[in-house]
């Protein structure tokens, strides 16, 4: 089976056919601002240059919200269009069009199934796929299954209320913003180079993410959590943190160890999204 891999992001568009578990062709668009139609058109273009009749499916990753019952696009406010790109019945679009099957998610459900059937969740029944960037998400799924929720929202743990706010502003980019003043490449940087600054920020950060964990784990008991997003590449200096206030939970001696590894898979949310024909 072939089918075409879509990532739409804020300023890019990733397509790829995935055959055989593989990308064979891969491509990426930058999104030009514009209107609605416009934007839709770009997104059309991407998967027009890799269509062929070989291909039996499209499938959709998308940085938003989602009606699957009607395959509606219903906002994604970090598309460059005017006016927000919202309310596109995109599966009607694409499919009279195409005259194939798509089927669309939201990325971090995406970046879930491309870590289950391609990369670090691979073996594993209950997994959940972390995105740690300019915000916080969670693509769960359980007992083999993508677990959706009735607005295709279930996994926003980074919205849960926590302290003077909500969880994502200590437990993505937007901590080190917040507190700190700096971008979370800057902080980056700044370990890199041994700056002891920096490596305090990253010990109060991986303890407010290993908080998290606790709760992802009481809340759905993966046995892995993979982790993705801008700030996983910093691992090495929040990892002891991380683990040591995730030992804090209360069943943390009797369950069995929770393995929690950043994401190492390229393009793994163009495969997520073509992953959605194996579901």
């Amino acid at each position: 089976m072939d089918i075409i891999g879509v990532d739409v992001g804020g300023t890019k568009i990733g397509a790829g056919t995935v055959s055989g578990g593989k990308i064979e062709d891969h491509k990426v668009v930058d999104i030009s601002p514009g209107s609605r139609e416009e934007v839709t058109e770009q997104l059309l273009g991407a998967v027009e240059s890799l269509f062929a009749s070989t291909v039996d499916g499209i499938g959709i990753g998308i940085p938003g919200a989602i009606d699957q019952e009607t395959g509606t696009v219903l906002k994604c406010p970090n598309v460059p269009s005017t006016p927000l790109w919202e309310n596109i019945p995109l599966k009607k679009i694409v499919e009279e069009k195409f005259g194939v099957p798509m089927k669309m998610n939201n990325d971090a459900n995406c970046f879930a199934l491309g870590e289950k059937y391609f990369g670090q969740g691979k073996g594993y029944k209950n997994v959940v796929g972390l995105i740690i960037g300019t915000g916080c998400g969670a693509g769960i799924i359980a007992d083999g299954r993508l677990v959706e929720g009735a607005n295709c929202g279930a996994g926003e743990f980074g919205q849960i209320p926590f302290g003077e706010g909500v969880m994502e502003y200590w437990t993505s980019a937007q901590f080190f913003k917040r507190k700190y003043g700096i971008t979370g490449k800057e902080a980056f940087d700044l370990a890199e180079s041994g700056g002891s600054k920096a490596l305090e920020m990253f010990e109060e950060y991986g303890a407010n993410l290993g908080r998290l964990l606790v709760i992802i784990r009481h809340a759905v008991d993966p046995e892995i959590v993979v982790l993705g997003g801008s700030v996983s590449k910093a691992f090495k200096y929040f990892e002891k943190p991380m683990r040591e206030a995730l030992k804090a939970s209360p069943f943390a001696q009797a369950w069995k160890p929770l393995v929690v590894e950043p994401s190492s898979l390229e393009h793994v949310y163009v495969l997520g999204a073509a992953a959605l024909f194996m579901q």
